[in-house]
């Protein structure tokens, strides 16, 4: 698939969930295929739960949700339904003087929110007693429809006036009714008692996939076992007890020794999946069991480098049968601080020299058995290269000069290509080849820098037939040509996946031979 189409980010219509909807091109278009694709939120990162080409559950719908017809008056009232403690909800009405909208009325306590005189004010009642906890200036036209949404936490909540927020309270466990002072000038109305994202919990995470650790399925011994885990107010997990740390931008799950959390996962079909996992260096020595269905894997966590708060750890690979599944990640010994869990396929076909997917620009097979690669930004990535650990040998021949730009992507995936945008668009790592030079560098749609930079001596890559080996092992990437070795460079939050192939910014380059194997 090539390309990003139209696009929308829209919430899910149970309120507490956000997709992308849009459309990409069929290899060069100008077929297209849609796509609705959801985000999984861990601290301020964001990762999609695609891309999904293929059918995925569809979107949860609101616990409750409806027009006026679903008002019952009580006691002067129209109750619409009722939510629990926590809890998201959308309320579309035309504001009046004597309209209100009201929430939370079990525990004695009930709140309201009303607009008058351009202010709109968050109330709380209790028995006789009422209180304005916040309140804030808004313009809105009169007589129009507006749009209302509530995201009651615990210990923080938000009022979302048309989209804006607008108002911040100090929230608390609030179940009991919810609904209008009047029944005139209502419209939609639903609420469904997810907030913050924890119906990301319950989501079914798409294989291949990327999600936070934290979002494992709800309830003690349903989905986790955690003994250190405590209720944290204002925390990730909502109304349960939790165990989370903060590590840069993400929280991790942290798990001792025999703790354990599940999640739901949807594997589209019967294979080998290579898992990885994201922990912080202070995870060093912890070993960890991945299960699914009747097969396991077991990694230990490496130390990182200095400076680094996080490491990426190959788990394995593992077998696992198509279909709605469990993933058990369990402690067996040391202390986890797990934030984020992949999963890629693994390709077990053969590999050779001809069978690559042409990706940009122009690629020809010769009568010999030779490929060659031209064009502005030409790439092809062999198939069943998708290994975290592997050595392959190619021989190759090239015209270098200055401003050619080409080489070999290690670990590489999800190549974007758009005229206007840069050519580092791609994740994984770049060898350039140079005449007299050759440079290793890290790509995250940009280049982050080079892990290694030789020179070649007296070998003028330019110039006949050359011998390049490159050895991948974990967070290790050596390098030799012509039998020498060039470089070994290490990446201490290292690329796990992806493919290996070949890029060609300018210029063209020739390829004889390809010895690859899977270690």
């Amino acid at each position: 698939h090539r390309g990003l189409g139209h696009s929308s980010n829209v919430n899910g219509p149970d309120l507490d969930s956000v997709y992308t909807a849009y459309h990409s091109l069929v290899g060069r278009g100008p077929a297209r295929r849609y796509n609705l694709d959801r985000y999984f939120a861990c601290g301020s990162l964001l990762t999609a739960n695609g891309v999904t080409h293929r059918s995925v559950a569809v979107p949860d719908a609101p616990d409750r949700g409806g027009y006026a017809d679903l008002l019952r008056e009580e006691a002067g009232a129209y109750v619409f339904g009722e939510t629990g403690d926590y809890f998201t909800a959308e309320y579309n009405f035309i504001p009046s003087a004597r309209q209100e909208v009201f929430f939370g009325s079990a525990s004695g306590k009930s709140y309201a929110v009303q607009y008058s005189g351009g202010t709109l004010r968050l109330l709380r009642r209790e028995g006789k007693n009422e209180n304005v906890i916040a309140e804030q200036n808004v313009s809105l036209t009169e007589g129009k429809l507006v749009t209302l949404r509530i995201e009651n936490g615990d210990g923080v909540g938000y009022l979302y006036l048309n989209g804006m927020r607008v108002i911040s309270y100090p929230a608390e466990a609030c179940a009991g009714k919810t609904g209008y002072a009047l029944s005139e000038g209502v419209g939609y109305t639903a609420y469904t008692d997810e907030v913050f994202g924890t119906s990301d919990f319950e989501a079914l995470k798409n294989f291949p996939t990327r999600f936070p650790a934290t979002g494992y399925l709800k309830g003690d011994m349903r989905g986790f076992s955690i003994r250190g885990a405590r209720r944290v107010q204002g925390g990730v997990r909502v109304g349960e007890p939790e165990s989370t740390v903060r590590i840069g931008d993400a929280y991790a799950v942290a798990l001792e020794r025999g703790d354990w959390v599940k999640y739901a996962v949807d594997i589209p079909e019967d294979g080998t999946y290579s898992l990885f996992a994201e922990v912080s260096a202070a995870s060093r020595g912890a070993e960890i069991c991945i299960t699914i269905g009747e097969n396991e894997v077991r990694a230990s966590v490496p130390s990182a480098g200095e400076g680094y708060r996080c490491v990426r750890v190959p788990l394995g690979e593992i077998e696992a049968a198509g279909g709605v599944q469990t993933i058990r990640a369990e402690v067996i010994s040391g202390r986890a601080e797990i934030t984020f869990f992949e999963a890629e396929v693994t390709e077990t076909g053969a590999v050779s020299l001809t069978s690559y997917d042409t990706v940009n620009g122009a690629a020809q097979t010769a009568a010999d058995g030779s490929v060659t690669v031209s064009g502005e930004r030409g790439v092809i990535f062999w198939k069943n290269t998708g290994h975290t650990d592997f050595e392959a040998e190619l021989t190759f021949s090239c015209e270098l000069s200055v401003g050619t730009d080409l080489g070999f992507m290690i670990r590489s995936s999800d190549y974007s290509y758009h005229s206007a945008q840069p050519a580092e668009s791609w994740r994984g790592y770049y060898l350039q080849l140079g005449t007299s030079i050759v440079t290793l560098n890290r790509y995250d749609y940009g280049d982050l820098g080079a892990l290694g930079i030789m020179r070649t001596g007296d070998t003028d890559l330019g110039s006949g037939t050359h011998t390049l080996v490159i050895r991948a092992a974990g967070h290790a990437i050596s390098v030799d040509i012509d039998g020498a070795v060039v470089f070994t460079a290490r990446d201490e939050f290292a690329f796990l996946g992806g493919r290996l192939g070949v890029y060609v910014g300018s210029g063209s380059i020739i390829l004889h031979s390809l010895k690859y194997q899977a270690k």
